[in-house]
């Protein structure tokens, strides 16, 4: 019984139970502005073939792959402070250029359906790329919020575990990959621009 009072007094109990309240009020009361599942879905989609089987290697080198290299890191080294300022520092900056490149890839849209010198295979091509760069930049960004949140608990939590470590390596890792993902996409849609 001492134990279950100390877990529950400790910080990271405080944090089980607001994220089982989170949980509550979010499934059993179908409260839904802080829903993110639509976002989820739409990243995990394009992994799909054109006839919407999911496909296995880029959910495992996109999705699983980065889990286990954060299982390896946090074995290695638990986060600490020091890290986790370079991390919210990065993260910050990071999420302002992602929402910024958000509204430009909303842009580039917006002309190649304006832009009638396009065939329609060349449009479909770039508006297929700049779709998944949308989903793509919308799961970043939701990313980096849950990056910064975790950052933030703990910097005033000051307790670093294991667990906390294998996450925030996680979503940092997750970060990075999607960056890449979003680069090799944009590059999709502008080399048809550029061939023509």
């Amino acid at each position: 019984m001492k134990q279950l009072v100390a877990f529950i007094t400790s910080s990271n109990g405080v944090l089980c139970i607001l994220l089982v309240m989170v949980l509550f009020i979010r499934c059993v009361l179908k409260i839904k502005y802080l829903s993110i599942k639509d976002i989820v879905i739409n990243h995990v989609n394009c992994f799909r073939n054109p006839q919407g089987k999911l496909l296995f290697v880029p959910v495992f080198m996109y999705i699983i792959l980065p889990f286990l290299i954060a299982i390896c890191i946090a074995k290695n080294k638990v986060i600490n402070g020091d890290i986790l300022n370079l991390i919210t520092i990065i993260i910050s900056i990071l999420t302002a250029m992602l929402f910024t490149l958000l509204t430009v890839v909303m842009d580039m849209k917006e002309k190649v359906k304006a832009n009638k010198k396009y065939s329609a295979n060349e449009a479909d091509t770039i508006k297929d790329a700049l779709k998944e760069t949308y989903y793509t930049i919308m799961f970043e960004i939701l990313i980096s919020i849950l990056l910064l949140v975790l950052c933030l608990i703990n910097v005033f939590v000051a307790e670093y575990t294991l667990i906390q470590s294998v996450l925030i390596y996680y979503f940092s890792l997750l970060m990075v990959i999607n960056l890449l993902m979003i680069l090799k996409r944009i590059s999709a849609a502008l080399d048809v621009e550029i061939e023509k």
